[in-house]
């Protein structure tokens, strides 16, 4: 090869290699001149993916949390009612639905206060803040208390309604009601029967007054009770009588002796018992007894 020959092709040579050398250096340039690294091209490739997989994360994690919510507003027995402030229903649990024999679909949208009204249960008393409800078909009871609810980053505000079953509560209120006007009845009989026989103890130590009796509405005919046919029987034909004090009479078929002798078998005939089934005409017979008694004994005294 002539030397003409090889410089020329050395030339060409040098040529395309510096050629090559601007290229290279121009790519690496344009990464330099971007800010970037050899090999971030094909980390960029893989920052999308990541950024799924953390949104899928982030909503799995929401609709985790929102079941977390749901089951535990469904383990609450009350039922559990979230309205705008239009009364229209936005949310609710089992409890309200299991109540209303309906599905979800059939209670969202509607007013809170016509599903009150559809399902019978009627406003009784409001007291205390909360109103009282009625079911009449089940004869339960219930307790309706409402509490605002507004959040300005959710833009929403309504209340939250709860429905609590008082039916027990209620029952047992009644019958300790009863219970106390029982005993306030009771009170006031046992007042007047003591006032009763105070005012016969008087007449008898200032007025010398023994045929004083406490006076008892529930003594019976003994004949009629015992259906007793007997007419040689001192209380045979007689009007209502202490038929205990008389002595003689022909109880069991068999005459019987004096007062203190039978007493004890008078005692748990159902005729003394019918007389005495009131405690306090208990009293007022005992009372009688023992003025018989006293009687009796003065009786005997001057004899």
């Amino acid at each position: 090869m002539h030397a003409e020959q090889r410089r020329g092709f050395i030339t060409t040579t040098n040529m395309r290699n510096n050629k090559k050398q601007r290229t290279l250096s121009s790519f690496h340039g344009n990464h330099r001149k971007s800010g970037e690294k050899p090999g971030s091209v094909a980390r960029n490739r893989h920052e999308p993916v990541h950024k799924n997989d953390t949104l899928s994360n982030l909503f799995k994690q929401v609709e985790i949390a929102k079941k977390e919510c749901e089951k535990t507003m469904d383990c609450v027995s009350d039922m559990i009612i979230l309205t705008d402030s239009e009364g229209i229903i936005k949310r609710f649990n089992r409890a309200v639905k299991e109540f209303t024999g309906k599905d979800y679909q059939d209670i969202l949208g509607k007013n809170w206060e016509d599903m009150i009204i559809e399902n019978e249960l009627e406003a009784v008393t409001i007291h205390a803040g909360c109103t009282e409800l009625h079911h009449k078909p089940s004869r339960r009871w219930f307790e309706l208390n409402a509490y605002p609810f507004e959040d300005s980053e959710l833009d929403f505000s309504g209340n939250v309604m709860t429905i609590r079953e008082t039916t027990e509560v209620k029952n047992i209120a009644n019958t300790l009601e009863k219970s106390r006007k029982r005993a306030e009845k009771d009170r006031k009989k046992l007042k007047n029967t003591l006032s009763r026989i105070c005012s016969l103890m008087e007449s008898v130590t200032q007025e010398q007054d023994s045929a004083v009796r406490f006076s008892n509405p529930n003594i019976g005919k003994c004949y009629e009770v015992k259906h007793c046919r007997d007419k040689k029987c001192p209380c045979y034909g007689q009007e209502a009588m202490r038929c205990w004090q008389v002595a003689g009479t022909f109880c069991g078929g068999k005459v019987q002796g004096t007062f203190a002798q039978k007493y004890q078998s008078c005692s748990e005939c159902e005729v003394y018992k019918k007389a005495t089934s009131d405690p306090l005409d208990q009293i007022g017979e005992h009372f009688n007894n023992m003025m018989y008694i006293l009687n009796l004994q003065n009786y005997e005294t001057q004899e």
